[in-house]
């Protein structure tokens, strides 16, 4: 369910605007009636319960639980393996059981740029998309008010670093004066598997404890690719 929406007159399920189930889309227009195209906010009752019987109040029975910033589990993997001169080592790491608030589509400013998966999948018309809601100056709705809809699994598995070498055999190394000769090549952060849709979802802390788990849209972890040569005379 998504945001807690106290005071309107008309009623739904749950999950009623769910991107996997196709369920019906609507939103509220400028004479507050609804219409397709826009997410749809449900009522709870003290329990946490949809009901059909809104109070016309917001307070403390309105809230509901849509997750943890902090995991359930954190793993990490190193592997070292050689043969024959070959050396390889890798190292993965992940978190399970995490919520991150995907912040990226800026629910501050409704006017502002989206990424792009937001303009290729958002509402325009029936029969073409309910992924996303309608893109439109006229928010009514609140669409990009802060809610259970930009609330995604934070789970992850990333490869941190693959590290492949070659020593090559002292009898070639030793003819040039050399004691050990090793090459290698080094990747970083090359892999990630995820169903988070955010840039990185390995985010971490940006600005005080309240940030935990909030993607402001940050830089995400770097690929990187290195070549070197070790030498031992």
């Amino acid at each position: 369910m998504y945001t807690l929406w106290d005071g309107s007159s008309w009623t739904a399920p749950a999950k009623a605007f769910d991107k996997e189930s196709g369920a019906e889309l609507r939103f509220v227009d400028a004479e507050g009636s609804p219409t397709t195209g826009e997410i749809l906010i449900v009522v709870l009752d003290a329990d946490g319960n949809v009901t059909n019987e809104p109070d016309g109040v917001i307070d403390e029975t309105d809230k509901t639980y849509l997750g943890k910033p902090s995991p359930d589990w954190m793993f990490g993997l190193n592997l070292n393996m050689d043969y024959k001169g070959f050396d390889l080592s890798v190292f993965a790491q992940g978190v399970l059981g995490n919520q991150l608030y995907n912040g990226t589509y800026r629910t501050d400013l409704s006017t502002n740029n989206k990424p792009q998966k937001f303009y290729d999948n958002r509402w325009t018309g029936d029969g073409s998309t309910n992924e996303w809601f309608r893109a439109t100056e006229n928010d009514y709705n609140k669409n990009l008010r802060p809610s259970s809809y930009f609330v995604e699994d934070g789970a992850y598995l990333r490869i941190k670093q693959l590290m492949l070498g070659y020593t090559l055999p002292q009898e070639l190394t030793q003819k040039i004066e050399v004691a050990k000769l090793r090459v290698y090549f080094t990747a970083n952060n090359i892999f990630t598997l995820t169903n988070y849709t955010g840039l990185d979802p390995e985010i971490g802390q940006t600005s005080g404890a309240s940030s935990i788990g909030i993607d402001r849209g940050l830089y995400p972890q770097a690929k990187s690719f290195m070549f070197g040569v070790n030498v031992t005379f």
